[in-house]
């Protein structure tokens, strides 16, 4: 049987990430190129007030890049919902743009869908408050 390629979608939930996204951003696309496959990465900002939306409209004439404003109710849950309703993609990726997770890591966990329905990913070295990892 031949292979059929997927379009893989990486949906990007992003607030007030300016200080870290451009890193970000060239790590995925850098990543998202080298594993030759077809891709998007649709960024999601939930209305950035440190310039992180405006950075991100100036890459989206990439065109691989969708920067979408988040509507309505506030938070990472509705942020990616929001992304995965512009997804056109057959393979769903969602990963934080404050490189807490690799994005290096996604050509490995996409394979792995050859095994499993769903894979997901474990901060090694979480970083934030004791509050909020609490």
């Amino acid at each position: 049987m031949e292979r059929i390629d997927k379009i893989i979608s990486v949906v990007v939930p992003v607030y007030n990430e300016i200080d870290i996204i451009k890193k970000f951003h060239k790590q995925l696309l850098k990543t998202l190129t080298e594993y030759k496959k077809s891709f998007e990465i649709i960024y999601v900002d939930d209305n950035s007030t440190d310039g992180t939306f405006e950075w991100l409209q100036s890459i989206s004439l990439e065109a691989s890049v969708k920067v979408i404003r988040k509507v309505g109710t506030r938070g990472k849950a509705y942020s990616l919902l929001q992304g995965f309703d512009e997804a056109r993609g057959d393979i769903y990726v969602m990963i934080d743009g404050d490189l807490q997770y690799p994005p290096q890591k996604i050509p490995e966990m996409v394979e792995a869908l050859g095994k499993y329905d769903v894979v997901i990913a474990n901060r090694k070295d979480y970083k934030d408050s004791a509050t909020r990892k609490f």
